[in-house]
């Protein structure tokens, strides 16, 4: 081997090194835009781990309570009668939404409560009229407010606003794969070689990505609290991370399947002695 073929070869692999680390830092940005942060995956988690149905359950116990503390008469208020109104709080704050519910403000359940003891004559029977109503409404509105908070989910759509130069940092990766990519064609020259070595960049990106999604999903715990990544309750968190981590492993697959395909290239191609070695 002449040294300009020893350099070359060189070359080559510090090329199949650069690019695979290139790819693996690709991958992770992928994962962080399309997985970690996926707003869909996001509400699916809160869809299937029945979440609504437990909050509907505590705070329709908790309006109980309420009514019972202020004694009124049975039938007065109901919490069917504000179970859209708090459903619709709960999904405004998972799908990012946002904003009050008119319908569980205290002067709202204040208006509804004066009104229903209004028609029944019922005015100065269980209430000392409006301190008590007002007292009521605002026990009410903390009960939807404190109950009706999801946690972490503020937190999540800030840190996914965060993510926006993620976008850029992908285009730069993409630039910089496909810069060290051409070199390494050029350096080659032929396909049968080049094909071996973009199998070889190829799986040890994958490689290198799965070390990295891998302590990531270890240290996650630890850096879980107050990171928008705890969402809801422990059923959503769980099943959100074990969706999030299907996709960060189809990511990485796609590299597995890449580097495969490129291998078989690199072996079938025809036009090259099958014994070259890679990268030779």
């Amino acid at each position: 081997m002449t040294d300009r073929r020893r350099k070359r070869h060189a070359m080559g692999w510090i090329l199949v090194f650069l690019s695979g680390c290139v790819l693996a830092f690709l991958f992770f940005v992928l994962f962080f835009r399309f997985g970690l942060f996926n707003g869909t995956v996001l509400t699916e988690a809160f869809e299937e781990s029945g979440y609504y149905k437990a909050e509907e359950a505590a705070m329709e116990e908790r309006f109980s309570e309420c009514l019972e503390e202020a004694e009124l008469p049975e039938g007065i208020l109901r919490f069917a009668d504000y179970r859209d109104a708090f459903q619709r709080s709960l999904r405004n704050q998972v799908y990012g939404r946002g904003g009050t519910v008119p319908e569980l403000t205290a002067l709202s359940i204040a208006e509804e409560l004066t009104a229903k003891l209004n028609s029944m004559g019922l005015e100065k029977r269980s209430l000392p009229a409006e301190e008590g109503i007002l007292l009521l409404s605002g026990r009410l509105e903390a009960g939807f407010l404190e109950t009706g908070t999801v946690t972490g989910a503020a937190e999540w759509y800030e840190a996914e606003g965060c993510l926006e130069p993620l976008e850029l940092w992908a285009i730069g990766f993409l630039i910089l794969l496909f810069f060290g990519q051409s070199l390494l064609w050029m350096l080659q020259r032929r396909k049968k070689r080049y094909a071996r070595l973009l199998a070889f960049s190829l799986i040890w990106g994958s490689a290198l990505y799965g070390l990295l999604l891998g302590f990531l999903f270890w240290a996650l715990p630890a850096i879980t609290e107050g990171s928008g990544i705890a969402v809801g309750s422990e059923a959503v968190t769980a099943l959100y991370r074990e969706k999030t981590l299907k996709i960060g492993l189809a990511i990485g697959g796609s590299g597995v399947l890449g580097a495969v395909l490129s291998g078989a290239a690199g072996v079938f191609l025809p036009g090259e002695q099958g014994t070259a070695g890679f990268g030779e």
